[in-house]
């Protein structure tokens, strides 16, 4: 049988395999990479296009937003100065496990080789010793292994250039499957080389990279797992962000099943926090209120999938002795990335736990394939009938607080859970002072939730708004876009505010405007003048600044009080088709109380 084959350049190559998992790609042009990007203008703008960013960070977290909401993102930078801007965006997608693609132009192959002295290129270090001495072209390779799942770097050296295409789909298929950036080096002098390439469908789904060894330990740990729920009387799932992804299929397993089922912070939006069955979001010394307590009374068998634990998603003191009580006596089962453990064991010894299997699968288990199991084979015939709970809401989105008078952050959340959100948004939160409320904001139907809690870096969600509105349009859903932004944070990254304008976004901005860094204050000097901002900005007027000086594509508000804030109707058609900024005045003293006794609890 006689194999086809397309003869067709690098350059090209690239750009048709990434307008089959994306159809827009984020950065900066640079010297480095232009020959390459020439290349994406071979495609019409609906299949593929470039969004261009004001710097190379931004244009990581606009991939971040983008990859949040389609699945798959790519960035392209330049070499060095571009790649490393970009860094602190790409640790960040690791951290949260997005599929961010970074393409990184570098120096051309024939200079890797070159004699002394004479040849040094810009944009690239310098021998540490011995200035005489060869330039180390792939010094800023190296520093992308341990922020990144997959690296190919193409090269001509061998003059073979018959794997360039199972480099190419290798970390796109890896990117995709493993939730987690990869890197893609391309020399500045091979874009408009041709190779024969067979065109084959890129393998997506974790079960087509999955090893036999995987998928029978998989299997294993899912039919313990479903011998758990057939002998328990009120079982309970906790989804982490693992299988954030698979919203369609948790809600439909959740709705016919009826059993209790949570979130933690980190995957909110996973389940519709309108079933009568959800019960809040799970961090376990802390969370939505009243949620721990339900779990405790109520579900004798916990199953935590797609466990991402951490001191935000999984908070954990081994100096409180109910906590460490509570844990020890569950009958709780984690499975993560790749592992599964069953029962709560602190400080894991792993050589200990490998000795006993029925406690401990490291290795060779994936949370995915597991859940895939477990909706596939489980007979619903033998699960426990779950009786819904009397009161359906483990919190509370009112407490008890009226939002009258000036605008705080306990008030603020109940704002957002009974007016500020609607079904079907999209919302999108920078890590300052408010995240600590989240956790008492119940969201609406279909909600889709963007942040980075964990690696917590102020800044992100600004640029990430940019990917996440291409998103929606590129995959041609009206939703609204909302984002929760601090004044501090929002300095680190302002610049991009001008993408809103260049391709007519229109996300509604909560500016909140106290005057620092809210958080760093809590937590020492609260006067101290480096919790103080620079200076304070007018952010009624930023978007004239960048880019809409006539106002006709930008709208802002500025209120101190939550009657002030209802006489804003942000969805007037008149300014439908506007970016919105509302900008919400608090007192730089006001802390919200989660974030009180999330730092009482570290003392």
């Amino acid at each position: 049988m006689t194999i086809e084959t397309e003869k067709i350049t690098i350059g090209d190559y690239i750009f048709k395999r990434l307008s089959q998992v994306t159809k827009s790609v984020f950065g900066v042009p640079g010297d480095y990479n232009l020959k390459l990007l020439e290349h994406l203008y071979n495609f019409p703008k609906e299949q593929i296009k470039w969004v261009a960013c004001n710097n190379e960070l931004n244009a990581g977290y606009a991939a971040d937003g983008y990859a949040c909401l389609n699945g798959f993102s790519c960035l392209i930078s330049t070499f060095g100065v571009g790649e490393l801007s970009a860094m602190n965006a790409i640790a960040h997608a690791f951290v949260e496990n997005r599929s961010v693609l970074h393409i990184v132009g570098i120096s051309k192959t024939r200079q890797y080789n070159k004699t002394r002295l004479y040849t040094n290129i810009h944009h690239l270090l310098p021998p540490k010793e011995h200035s005489y001495e060869l330039q180390d072209h792939k010094s800023y390779i190296k520093l992308a292994d341990g922020i990144s799942c997959c690296s190919e770097v193409l090269s001509t050296d061998s003059g073979d250039l018959t794997k360039v295409q199972q480099q190419i789909d290798n970390v796109i298929e890896q990117v995709f499957v493993q939730m987690r950036p990869g890197y893609l080096f391309i020399p500045n002098d091979i874009s408009e080389l041709e190779i024969d390439v067979v065109m084959k469908p890129l393998r997506l789904t974790k079960l087509e990279h999955a090893t036999e060894i995987e998928l029978a330990t998989s299997k294993k740990v899912a039919e313990l797992i479903l011998n758990k729920l057939y002998a328990a009387k009120n079982p309970a799932f906790i989804i982490d962000s693992l299988i954030k992804k698979h919203t369609k299929e948790l809600n439909a397993f959740f709705q016919k099943s009826n059993f209790y089922c949570y979130t933690t912070n980190q995957s909110r939006g996973a389940i519709d926090e309108t079933l009568p069955n959800f019960h809040g979001v799970f961090t376990n010394l802390f969370g939505s209120s009243g949620t721990l307590d339900i779990l405790k009374e109520e579900n004798d068998v916990i199953i935590h999938l797609g466990s991402y634990l951490n001191e935000v998603s999984f908070k954990y003191s081994d100096k409180n002795t109910e906590n460490k009580s509570w844990l020890k006596n569950a009958d709780i089962t984690f499975v993560g990335r790749d592992y599964a453990a069953f029962g709560f064991i602190e400080n894991h010894d792993f050589k200990t736990s490998m000795d006993k299997p029925h406690l401990f699968y490291p290795e060779n288990v994936n949370c995915e394939i597991v859940l895939e199991e477990i909706l596939n084979k489980i007979d619903y015939i033998r699960i426990p009938k779950v009786a819904i709970r009397p009161s359906t809401a483990s919190y509370n989105s009112g407490y008890g607080i009226k939002t009258v008078g000036d605008i705080t952050h306990d008030k603020l959340s109940v704002y957002t859970s009974n007016i500020m959100l609607k079904a079907n948004d999209v919302l999108v939160n920078d890590m300052c002072s408010f995240v600590f409320e989240l956790e008492n904001v119940r969201f609406p139907s279909n909600i889709k939730h963007v942040s980075g809690p964990f690696y917590a870096s102020i800044g992100y969600a600004l640029p990430a708004t940019v990917g996440v509105c291409m998103a929606l349009k590129d995959m041609k859903q009206d939703r609204r876009v909302i984002l929760i932004q601090s004044d501090g944070a929002a300095q680190m990254t302002l610049q991009e505010l001008s993408a809103f304008i260049k391709y007519g976004l229109t996300p509604i901005i909560y500016m909140i405007n106290n005057s620092g860094y809210t958080i760093e204050r809590a937590i020492e000097g609260p006067t101290r003048d480096y919790n103080d901002i620079m200076v304070d900005w007018d952010w009624q007027k930023m978007f004239n600044v960048f880019g809409d000086a006539k106002g006709e594509k930008s709208c802002a508000f500025k209120v101190k009080t939550f009657e002030e804030l209802g006489k804003i109707d942000v969805d007037d058609v008149e300014n439908k088709n506007k970016v919105k900024l509302v900008e919400l005045i608090l007192d730089k003293f006001d802390y919200p109380s989660r974030l009180r006794n999330a730092l009482d609890s570290c003392k």
